[in-house]
């Protein structure tokens, strides 16, 4: 199968693997069951919440998809890569939409899709990375062009009826002078909180939109919503050389973490703390609640606390290869793929 890498489904029962020109979906205890095939060079594969849905990216078609665990093509979003760069995909924690990041000509951008609703939307492109919620249910934007594309055009609701009215691209623009804009899932400008900074290289939005976490200038604030002064401040939270990488910059946040990513570079933060966990040469690495898991290119799985403090390290047994690791219901849970014969081996490790 030549598996290169994979995620967890179904509670950690099932795995889905990257092969060669395919997607597998794995069970310790059957024959493998091919979900899709025919596509190349298969990247950010990536799982909602409670394992329903998968979405990557692929060469083939120069796009990103969706699909679910019969194989069936649910979204998808093609991208010319003589000038995008697709960048990774992030679910929203009630796993009824998906993000799809970018970058165009080094302006970095969403694509969004609401699939229970049926609706997609690009946000971008920005001077600035795109922020966002963990439920991807409001977005920030501190430039971009309303002009460029009739067919995406903002709203705002009507004071007495709450219906949405469509904003002239001009009057986007006069705002956007002025400040940045926070919207919704439908493109809808809310009034209220303003954002405290602009020309950020990374904003995440608090969950319920109690506040914000921004990097700019290397540094990372924590503000609440009503707050034009950070509650809480991380100085070099990375490095001076990653200030003008702002277009390669994913950021993710799960209570008082934070993850920062910037290409191949990934930080975790922590509100009290400070910066707990930096690290290079890695295949993913995702927040889960106040732990972050960290998987090397090497095969070693990590389960950092908010300390910074290593819980659990594990290297994969002789003649097997790691090929999908998480956390699910405080049980890290390994996916190991013998070398000899291609069979999966699903290891469980109860953490404190």
């Amino acid at each position: 199968m030549n598996i290169n890498s994979g995620v967890f489904v179904n509670g950690g029962s099932q795995v889905v693997v990257i092969g060669r020109d395919a997607l597998w979906l794995l069970r310790k205890d059957r024959e493998p069951h091919t979900l899709v095939t025919g596509y190349e060079d298969i990247r950010f594969l990536n799982a909602s919440p409670h394992g329903e849905y998968l979405a990557f990216w692929s060469i083939t078609g120069e796009s990103f998809r969706l699909i679910d665990l019969a194989g069936q093509e649910i979204w998808s979003r093609w991208m010319n890569t003589d000038k995008v760069v697709p960048l990774g995909i992030h679910f929203s924690t009630s796993g009824d939409a998906v993000a799809c990041f970018f970058h165009f000509e080094g302006l970095p951008g969403v694509f969004f899709c609401d699939f229970q609703k049926g609706n997609s939307t690009t946000f971008g492109c920005s001077g600035s990375p795109i922020g966002y919620d963990a439920d991807l249910r409001y977005f920030a934007i501190d430039s971009c062009n309303p002009r460029a594309d009739e067919k995406l055009a903002f709203y705002e609701r009507e004071p007495d009826y709450g219906n949405l009215v469509k904003v002239p691209p001009q009057v986007v623009s006069q705002r956007l002078k002025k400040s940045p804009l926070l919207v919704d899932r439908n493109r809808c400008i809310l009034s209220n909180p303003v954002l405290p900074m602009r020309e950020w290289q990374g904003l995440a939005i608090q969950n319920e939109m109690a506040g914000f976490v921004i990097l700019k200038d290397c540094n990372l604030y924590w503000f609440n919503k009503d707050s034009d002064k950070p509650e809480a401040t991380i100085e070099a939270c990375v490095p001076e050389s990653d200030r003008y990488q702002s277009f390669h910059t994913i950021m993710s946040l799960c209570r008082d973490n934070v993850l920062v990513q910037i290409g191949g570079r990934f930080v975790v933060a922590n509100r009290d703390y400070g910066v707990i966990w930096r690290g290079e040469d890695l295949s993913s690495v995702t927040l889960r609640g106040q732990r972050a898991l960290a998987q090397y290119t090497d095969g070693t799985v990590e389960v950092i606390q908010t300390d910074g403090s290593v819980e659990l390290k594990c290297t994969p047994p002789s003649g097997f290869t790691t090929v999908a690791a998480d956390v699910i219901d405080h049980v890290l849970n390994i996916a190991y793929m013998s070398e000899e014969n291609q069979t999966i081996e699903l290891k469980t490790y109860a953490l404190g």
